[in-house]
């Protein structure tokens, strides 16, 4: 219960387990549907470990294009994969041109 000198406000939230540079992000796109869809708003860790398997967030330096994929590993090479199997670009190389920028925790579903 809170009443008068008891009400707080944040400006800021933090998950539980999340880093302290932790943010957030709207998806834009349907490239992981069902998994992750299009408005839904993600959390991002950039201090946690990028492990094969995890969504990531990540920015190719060229044109700097930032996109959301699983991260995948195949013999000693790292991969973007679209959570979406019918996504017509169905996988990015992790080349010196691409950085991750952070590992997805969860997602905000808002009321």
């Amino acid at each position: 219960r809170l009443v008068g000198s008891e009400m707080c406000i944040r400006d800021s939230f933090r998950p539980p387990g999340a880093g302290p540079r932790t943010y957030a992000l709207k998806v834009e796109g349907e490239s992981n549907d069902p998994r992750i869809r299009n408005g839904e708003v993600v959390i991002v860790d950039p201090d946690r470990p990028p492990d094969p398997g995890k969504y990531v967030v990540a920015k190719r330096h060229s044109d700097s294009k930032v996109t959301l994929k699983q991260l995948s590993i195949a013999e000693g090479e790292y991969f973007l994969k679209p959570g979406n199997r019918d996504w017509p670009e169905p996988i990015i190389k992790v080349d010196g041109d691409w950085s991750i920028c952070g590992v997805v925790i969860g997602k905000y579903d808002p009321m």
